[in-house]
């Protein structure tokens, strides 16, 4: 599995308690507890795109990283999707195995980023878990006031789903609304599953799995 997650300062709203990249983390420590098999990476991107953890069967290596993970630790503002993707999928190319399943964990991306993430992805599996709601809200600042943008107006970061549901069509992907229970994972789990099986089934192979996965943050 690879994980690559978007940290961009909208990450920082309060829109899902306590903020966006809070609830994030507890999901990535859901997913990694799920996704038991085969190797995990992740992947952070804002402006630019770099590899957290490397492919590893160690999931304690990614879970103590999560913690640290933040807007503030990206050196280029931004929230550019495509370098993560095309970071994940080379390391996933160089990996000893074949297809992998990247999951993006996302508050948004634009319309004009998918045909670049959709050519970035290759052959993968992918997922896409977004975060955020439609009504959106400030980015409280620590200190004080909220984030304005060029013109003094107060940023409100807005959950967007229609460019990653066109995304996740042309992917053939699953689009998942994080959600406060563990439907969210339990969902894309079993997609997971149901594509395996009929994997498997079309190739006459056992069903087990040495999935190489990648979790990303954006």
């Amino acid at each position: 599995m690879f994980g690559f997650l978007g940290l961009s300062f909208s990450m920082l709203a309060t829109d899902v308690k306590p903020t966006r990249i809070d609830r994030v983390r507890f999901k990535l420590e859901d997913l990694l507890n799920n996704f038991n098999e085969g190797e995990t990476a992740l992947v952070g991107y804002a402006g630019d795109a770099f590899v957290i953890s490397p492919l590893t069967h160690d999931a304690n290596t990614i879970s103590s990283l999560i913690s640290g993970l933040h807007p503030n630790i990206m050196p280029v503002p931004g929230s550019r999707a495509a370098l993560g993707v095309k970071l994940a999928s080379d390391l996933l190319s160089r990996s000893i195995g074949s297809q992998g399943h990247i999951i993006l964990v996302t508050d948004g991306i634009e319309e004009s980023e998918i045909s670049a993430i959709k050519n970035a992805s290759g052959t993968n599996e992918f997922s896409i878990l977004a975060v955020g709601t439609e009504a959106g809200s400030p980015i409280a600042l620590k200190a004080g006031g909220f984030l304005k943008d060029r013109n003094g107006a107060i940023v409100i970061p807005k959950l967007n789903l229609k460019p990653l549901s066109k995304l996740a069509n042309q992917v053939n992907g699953e689009l998942t609304l994080l959600s406060p229970d563990d439907r969210d994972v339990n969902q894309i789990i079993a997609e997971k599953l149901q594509k395996v099986v009929i994997q498997k089934m079309s190739k006459n192979e056992p069903q087990t799995s040495g999935m190489k996965k990648v979790l990303g943050c954006f």
